[in-house]
């Protein structure tokens, strides 16, 4: 039994994860449709991990980090995902005149 607990506890925990027919298969909090992009823009944009917390009260401090962790290890994708959003808007915006 303690080599169980033991071998549970060396395991990470995963908050990301990607999920075919969830927000385009794009990595999201685990559990939830948020997608890492939209946590990494609202930090590109200046807040803070906690500034993000208050605006997504759903989400625990752990995903907030997981999710600006992934976005660091994962910078070029991730900006990439969030230029074809801010392309997206900017097409819908566009077409709405």
């Amino acid at each position: 039994m303690d080599q169980v607990i033991s071998d549970l506890a060396a395991q990470p925990i995963t908050y990301i994860e990607s999920r075919p027919g969830v927000q385009g298969g794009e990595p999201c909090i685990k559990g939830t449709r948020i997608p890492v992009w939209v946590l990494a823009t609202l930090h590109k944009q200046g807040d803070t991990a906690e500034e993000i917390l208050e605006a997504c009260p759903n989400l625990i401090a752990a995903q907030v980090h997981a999710a600006l962790s992934y976005y660091y290890e994962h910078r070029a994708e991730v900006d990439v995902m969030i230029v074809a959003q801010n392309t997206h808007h900017d097409w819908i915006r566009g077409s709405a005149e």
